[in-house]
């Protein structure tokens, strides 16, 4: 194991949280003859990986039980998922793991102005929301092709939460957030374990004017929404059973140098950034891990060396920022500093794009970033240096029309 947060579980509960490599045991003792049931509760993260548990089911037969065992293995992308706004649709491919080069497989329908896409826990499910429908369609997501495929009753209503644009889904994947743009509001959809079928959980609860983005952290206590028109982002704790949101502490909290547009919470749950679209900055904020509260990092914000600042995201390793600079055709990066949340402009900063990237994503390998270029119709493909944080720009690779968000599958 080399990422953190990993935490099992026997018999459905008796959490233990795993530091490091090494044997493990949990609190709770069993009688000789009763059974055991050991799974992970939560992978860890920061690199995230995959762990799987060996031996895990049984009936105790010794005072010490020592052949379960638990493997942990880096996560390598196998799936891209590209949502074509202007063409209604969503381009999969498949993933190159050693080059990063993506190859066409299939593809499917979305609603009207889909503009966002968010793949459950898990890697079965995935959500897109429909900006002109004011509905969210629903996949299960095919496991050896990974193509998607409309699960029964999709696309699900949003209620009265209109012109959905982005999407979040907690860690456990029991709830969808969807931010209502026009409704100025967020609708919660509950998930059914199951199905994947979405059903709401009470009436949209109201935020800011025109909202755009939204980020959870990643233990799903605190969820932030970005409002563009009041230059601020709303924050909330998260009922976890429940899904239901409250308001934290002086939340909405203001984004100095423009309006707020699309957020990042970094993988440890420490910062969130927000860009500001016509500012041509991204705006720092430290997370009170107790409180959800959030405070502005030294520094902030900080000058992309772009033009209309967009789609923000940090690698899986939460070293880096990187931001996608529509007007100007290119990608700002930042180092983050690990323990103020400041930013530093990397050198070679800003890159060269296509034409008009609207956002950009690293794949869960942390090797990779593509950004989807709006104007050119195609998905340009990075390699990170690991290092430095510094991009080098690869192959493009065609989409749909209007490509406006990137996610991936990983095993």
């Amino acid at each position: 194991m080399t990422g953190s947060g990993l935490v099992l579980q026997n018999n459905g509960g008796d959490d233990v949280a795993i530091p490091a490599n090494g044997s493990f045991s949990f609190a709770t003792k069993i009688a000789s003859g009763a059974n055991y049931a050991v799974t992970v509760k939560t992978q860890p993260g920061v690199p995230r990986q995959n762990c799987t548990v060996s031996n895990g089911n049984g009936t105790l037969v010794a005072s010490v039980y020592t052949s379960v065992a638990v493997t942990c293995a880096a996560l390598t992308p196998r799936f891209a998922y590209v949502v074509n706004r202007n063409s209604t649709s969503v381009s999969v491919f498949t993933v190159d793991a050693s080059t990063g080069a993506l190859a066409t497989s299939s593809s499917a329908s979305t609603g009207v102005d889909a503009y966002d896409i968010a793949l459950a826990p898990g890697g079965k499910m995935a959500y897109i929301p429909s900006h002109g429908n004011s509905t969210i369609s629903a996949y299960a997501i095919a496991a050896a092709s990974g193509a998607l495929v409309p699960i029964s009753g999709s696309p699900f209503s949003n209620g009265t939460g209109t012109a959905p644009r982005t999407l979040a889904v907690s860690p456990d994947g029991r709830f969808v957030y969807a931010v209502n743009q026009s409704g100025n509001s967020i609708s919660i959809h509950a998930v059914d374990a199951a199905s994947g079928a979405l059903s709401l959980v009470g009436t949209p609860v109201g935020i800011g004017r025109q909202p755009m983005s939204i980020g959870i952290t990643p233990d799903g206590r605190f969820l932030y929404v970005s409002n563009f028109d009041d230059m601020n982002i709303s924050a909330f704790a998260v009922d976890r059973v429940a899904g239901t949101l409250t308001g934290v502490g002086s939340s909405p909290y203001p984004v100095a140098g423009g309006n707020a547009n699309m957020i990042a919470v970094d993988p440890r749950g420490k910062f969130l950034y927000v860009t500001n679209h016509n500012g041509n900055l991204v705006n720092g904020f430290a997370i009170d891990s107790a409180t959800g509260a959030l405070t502005a990092v030294p520094g902030s914000p900080f000058p992309t060396g772009g033009l209309t600042a967009f789609g923000v995201t940090v690698d899986p390793s939460g070293k880096f920022v990187y931001v996608a600079n529509i007007s100007s055709n290119n990608i700002s990066g930042f180092t983050i500093d690990p323990a103020s949340g400041a930013l530093t402009r990397i050198a070679g900063s800003p890159f060269l794009s296509g034409v008009s990237p609207y956002s950009i994503k690293v794949d869960p390998s942390g090797r990779f970033a593509y950004a989807t270029n709006t104007a050119s119709g195609n998905v340009t493909a990075y390699t990170i240096d690991a290092a430095s944080g510094a991009l080098t720009s690869g192959a493009s690779f065609a989409t749909g029309i209007f490509p406006v968000a990137v996610d991936f599958l990983a095993q």
